[in-house]
């Protein structure tokens, strides 16, 4: 058989996994159909791997591929168009396999980073087994995964940067809210020794209902990234939700929306002793209200290296169905640190709020 990079013959190595074909010139092997899994995990094992770093927000290179000018590869053993696949749809290693033999051409070097992208550190792999039987409680006070729930609000490249409804005066009671969140965070960082008995006296815990977590909860963040995001959202569609309501109504609402997004997760976790913190509860209630009060508006995303403008009602549908979605998968508190069920009570709550003060507004105006 010829190299499909460089058409040299092959020459066969066996290995303890497997016998595959390898070009002498530029190192690349052929692996028949389903060899290239067992030597990629027997390759992983070695000491001469490491761990392959995957970045949450690393564009894929898929989509590029097409605009790659080189010869086309066969494949050596029957002469089918060999046709380029990202392994492990976001790995970004893209191999070569042919539709007809399903065999896989991986080019020097690439079979390395295959079984860097499969050996995972300890700990990866403890989280992920204690994941698929639903037992492990996440612990942000240990693990930098506290802020995964930033990316419950920014989908990965898609980050909203601004609406198309300016606000009619100045949002003051927004802009306290962001203050105070900030303010509390710095206090977390700058004033707060054992941040462990502090999150868990101060965030929501379901087991201790009725406690001051309940309120204190919703201006507390566990990370910086989860603050920076949800003060995003916030100062995106509180602005608009503020012009509807009187100041004091505004920061009433959204308090009331934060202990409805508290008491629905505490609902459906009632017996959980992780604690709870972070502004998403109430924030939900205002991109509810923002989604009753301005259907027709759309939303400026940053999509990868260009925006994009898409209507409200796509962007935050689309936001609300995926908490419905994950709210099911990870239903128990002990297996995702992402309090769904507290985004949909407190996006539900926004909705029904709005849509009774919109109503009750139309009626006076029809009255008028």
């Amino acid at each position: 058989m010829k190299c499909p990079f460089c058409s040299k013959q092959l020459k066969q190595v066996k290995s303890k996994s497997a016998v595959v074909d390898v070009c002498p010139d530029c190192g690349g092997i052929w692996f028949d159909s389903g060899e290239l899994a067992d030597f990629a995990n027997a390759l992983s094992q070695s000491e001469k791997i490491t761990a392959r770093g995957r970045k949450s927000l690393e564009q894929k290179k898929g989509k590029s591929l097409f605009k790659i000018n080189e010869k086309v590869r066969v494949c050596p053993k029957c002469n089918t168009e060999l046709s380029k696949f990202n392994y492990a749809s976001d790995s970004n290693i893209i191999l070569d396999k042919c539709t007809g033999c399903g065999g896989i051409w991986a080019d020097g070097g690439e079979v390395q980073h295959v079984a860097g992208y499969l050996k995972e550190d300890p700990r990866t792999t403890a989280v992920g087994r204690n994941i698929a039987e639903l037992t492990l409680a996440f612990d942000a006070s240990d693990s930098d995964e506290s802020a995964l729930s930033y990316f419950m609000f920014f989908p990965r490249f898609v980050i909203p940067l601004s609406d198309d409804i300016p606000y009619e005066r100045f949002p003051f009671a927004t802009v306290s809210l962001i203050a105070l969140c900030v303010l509390a965070f710095l206090g977390q960082v700058f004033l707060v020794t054992d941040i462990e008995s502090f999150v868990k006296n101060f965030g929501f815990v379901p087991a201790r209902f009725f406690g001051v977590g309940l309120l204190s909860s919703m201006f507390l963040h566990g990370s910086f990234l989860h603050l920076f995001g949800n003060m995003l959202f916030l100062w995106i569609f509180g602005d608009n939700v503020e012009d509807r309501f009187s100041r004091r109504g505004y920061v009433i609402f959204c308090l009331c929306g934060g202990l409805c997004a508290s008491i629905l997760h505490g609902i459906f976790n009632p017996g959980s002793v992780v604690p709870v913190v972070g502004a998403s509860g109430f924030i939900s209630a205002v991109m509810g209200a923002y989604l009753v009060f301005y259907p027709e508006a759309n939303i400026t995303l940053l999509c990868f290296y260009r925006t994009i403008e898409v209507p409200v009602v796509m962007y935050l549908g689309g936001w609300f169905f995926l908490q419905l979605t994950a709210s099911f998968l990870f239903k128990d508190a002990y297996v995702s640190n992402v309090a769904w069920f507290a985004h949909i009570g407190g996006f539900a709550f926004g909705a029904v709020v709005a849509f009774f003060k919109k109503r009750a507004v139309s009626i006076i105006e029809e009255v008028r």
